[in-house]
């Protein structure tokens, strides 16, 4: 009965983690060490921008988002459909 509401949890940690911008911009000390949110960030303070290439990162970066809430597709629906229900 908890596997929903647990999958639910995982895909939302998944997804916060994910895209976390402001604590590894603070933390990291040395390029190699960003995540992809900081480095399509900083490809917009270069010298010349480069609006592909930001929609191609941003592009890529859903992929992996997409490919965990489709693995937990059905006990997400389950979860959502579970809380509504009194």
């Amino acid at each position: 009965m908890s596997r929903p509401i647990l999958a639910v949890q995982v895909v939302l940690t998944f997804i916060a983690g994910w895209n976390s911008f402001l604590w590894p911009l603070i933390i990291a000390n040395d390029q190699k060490l960003y995540t992809l949110s900081v480095g399509v960030a900083l490809l917009n303070q270069q010298l010349a921008t480069n609006p592909s290439l930001q929609m191609a990162a941003s592009t890529l970066m859903v992929v992996p988002i997409l490919i965990v809430f489709i693995v937990f597709q059905r006990y997400v629906v389950q979860g959502f459909a579970l809380s509504g229900l009194k």
